[in-house]
């Protein structure tokens, strides 16, 4: 765990050197580099790559497979005298500093010679992505189990949801378990605590068939996702808090579906300030979200990522070697929401096997999950009766 250090509940990440390589995008093609870069990542300031380009830390290859023409352009051109083409490749060296993540690491619930299931904190991302290298789960594990050459996600669990995540140690094995989990051939049951009495007209199961309408706010685009089906049941509430633990079983995999679901029915996830504050409208149609909704969140998503992410207004917190502004330690409690991915069953057809993993629920589900052992104190809980 040489990279990594600990501190008031984080895990920090020692600053490193990281050579990057983009691929021009089509949606880059007539534009700068630096026009590129700080409308597509947001989460570093724009005086930052205006740093990086002035320094010629980064640079813009043309016709980069040819090894007698090529052509490389640097410094001031890359701020608008020199547009990004097809073919093109931007090359950038940078100084990175990862945000820290929740300290806790991930403990092993099944392995084999093809799989290992762990049980994924929250606040950690399960695998490199964006401005998260070393602190997600994939990383975390290498450096626990250096023993394991390869691991490859089959899944992946937002970065702030806990529970089940599953690892394959190898391309066939990887392959395979997605396959079923394509083919449905996988029973998914959450665990999420949402505010109020979670009950309709006295019915056990509630099913939500709305399409998940997912807005990307700093990309300024939407996509809508269907058919997908959510069956919630209630388990239990407690009323001195006005809190439900419902059980979540989605039918189809869409990424945020149960958070999009639960919100629609009016029971958003506790601490879910996404879908509580910056997309607590609902739509159920990809085309009724308006440009101008669009630019609202997008004006939203900057303004809040730089002041949660970044203390603009502190010069004495930049970085002494590459100058750039450091992130603000975040409030442990922004960085994980009330879901938990409890159980997985998945049944391979070829093998004949059945595989069932379980994650045991982090306090705030556990408490209620094991009412029968619970003193006089915690008898708030009310099971909710089967009719």
């Amino acid at each position: 765990m040489q990279h990594y250090s600990a501190c008031n509940g984080l895990r920090f990440v020692r600053p490193y050197y990281h050579n990057y390589i983009a691929n021009a995008k089509l949606r880059w093609f007539g534009r700068s580099c630096f026009d590129v870069y700080t409308s597509e990542f947001k989460n570093i300031p724009p005086d930052h790559y205006y740093q990086e380009i002035v320094s010629g830390r980064m640079q813009l290859v043309k016709n980069p497979n040819s090894k007698k023409h090529y052509t490389i352009y640097k410094g001031k051109q890359l701020f608008d005298d020199v547009k990004i083409g097809p073919g093109d490749k931007i090359l950038h060296r940078d100084h990175v500093h990862e945000p820290p993540v929740l300290d806790p690491i991930p403990t092993t619930i099944y392995e084999d010679e093809n799989y290992i299931v762990v049980n994924k904190p929250a606040g950690i991302p399960v695998h490199p992505v964006g401005v998260y290298f070393y602190n997600t789960i994939q990383e975390i594990l290498h450096a626990l189990r250096p023993d394991i050459k390869e691991l490859y996600p089959i899944h992946r669990l937002d970065k702030v949801t806990s529970g089940v995540q599953m690892f394959g140690k190898n391309h066939e094995a990887t392959s395979r378990f997605k396959g079923l989990i394509k083919n449905k051939h996988v029973q998914k049951t959450y665990l999420a605590l949402v505010k109020g009495l979670f009950a309709f007209n006295d019915k056990e199961l509630l099913v939500c068939k709305d399409p998940v309408v997912y807005i990307y706010g700093s990309r300024k685009s939407v996509k809508q996702f269907s058919p997908a089906t959510t069956v919630f049941k209630n388990i239990c509430y407690n009323k001195a808090k006005d809190e439900s633990l419902v059980e979540c079983k989605p039918l189809s995999g869409f990424s945020h579906q149960i958070r999009i679901h639960l919100r629609n029915l009016g029971f958003p996830i506790i601490d879910d300030l996404l879908y509580m504050d910056k997309y607590s409208t609902i739509f159920k149609n990809s085309h009724d979200v308006t440009s101008q909704y669009l630019n609202m969140i997008y004006k939203f998503s900057c303004k809040q990522r730089a002041g949660q992410e970044r203390d603009i207004n502190k010069k004495e917190q930049r970085c002494s070697e590459c100058g750039t502004l450091l992130y603000k330690d975040p409030k442990l409690s922004s960085l994980s929401i009330k879901l938990h991915s409890w159980k997985y069953v998945v049944v391979d057809i070829q093998s004949q096997k059945t595989y069932k993993f379980e994650a045991r629920p982090p306090q705030w589900a556990s408490e209620a999950l094991e009412l029968p052992s619970l003193t006089s104190n915690a008898c708030q809980y009310q099971r909710t009766a089967k009719k």
